[in-house]
């Protein structure tokens, strides 16, 4: 991602995930990650658990919760991959921060 792309997430809050962290290396506190990127098939398996587990709660047969069961939802879409949001998420996690949240990641779409 160019320069002036960090610029443009700059633009919609200053402690955007891609302000702060300009470059897609990764931070000195990462120690023995593998650094690869997601391919069709990885983004197939993702969105697949993903949209299988959704699809249980939406059915209201979770059981698990506080408090339990989950209530059957009326609509729950599938989750599609966003290309932009990725990258954002991979920049996040390049910095190895486990226990802590990123403040920024909107898109301004």
């Amino acid at each position: 991602m160019s320069t002036n792309e960090n610029r443009n997430y700059c633009r919609i809050c200053p402690d955007h995930t891609m302000c702060l962290f300009p470059s897609d290396c990764e931070s000195a506190d990462c120690i023995d990650m593998e650094n690869n990127n997601l391919d069709e098939e990885d983004i197939a398996t993702v969105l697949d658990s993903h949209n299988l587990y959704r699809a249980v709660i939406a059915s209201g047969k979770e059981n698990r919760g506080n408090p339990g069961p989950q209530p059957a939802a009326r609509t729950m879409m599938e989750l599609i991959w966003d290309d932009e949001l990725a990258v954002i998420a991979r920049r996040w996690a390049l910095q190895c921060k486990l226990f802590e949240k990123d403040q920024c990641r909107d898109v301004g779409k």
